[in-house]
C-alpha cells in the first residue's frame, strides 16, 4: 500500500475522458486502497477495513458496490464473505497502481 500513501488527493487534478461513470468511485482514496489490496490473496472485510484504515461497514459498501460493478466477488465461508477480484478488478487495480506510481 506504500504505493499510494500520500500521492493520490480525492480531488481530480484534471479532467480525464477516460475517467468513466464507474470510475468516479476510485476518486476517493480508500476506494483505491481497497480494490488494490485484494491483489493479495482473497480476504474478509474486516481485514480490508483495518489494512486501509476504515471502518468494516464503509468496506463493506465499498465492497458490495465493487461486487455490482463485476469487480469482485464474494464468496461466504462461515459467517464472513471473503471477497477476491474478477479480472476486470485486476485489470481495474493493475491500471491504479500504474497510474499511481506514474503520478509519484
Amino acid at each position: 500500500m506504500d504505493c499510494i500513501e500520500g500521492k493520490y488527493s480525492t480531488e481530480p487534478s484534471h479532467t480525464s475522458p477516460e475517467l468513466g461513470e464507474d470510475d468516479q468511485i476510485f476518486l476517493n482514496e480508500k476506494s483505491t486502497k481497497l480494490l488494490i489490496e485484494l491483489t493479495g490473496n482473497p480476504t474478509h472485510g474486516f481485514k480490508l477495513a483495518r489494512e486501509i484504515g476504515t471502518t468494516s461497514s464503509h468496506a463493506t459498501t465499498k465492497l458490495n458496490e465493487f461486487e455490482e460493478q463485476g469487480l469482485v466477488t464474494s464468496e461466504k465461508q462461515g459467517r464472513r464473505k471473503i471477497y477476491s477480484l474478477t479480472e476486470k478488478g485486476r485489470a481495474k487495480a493493475e491500471a491504479l497502481v500504474d497510474f499511481l506510481e506514474a503520478e509519484g
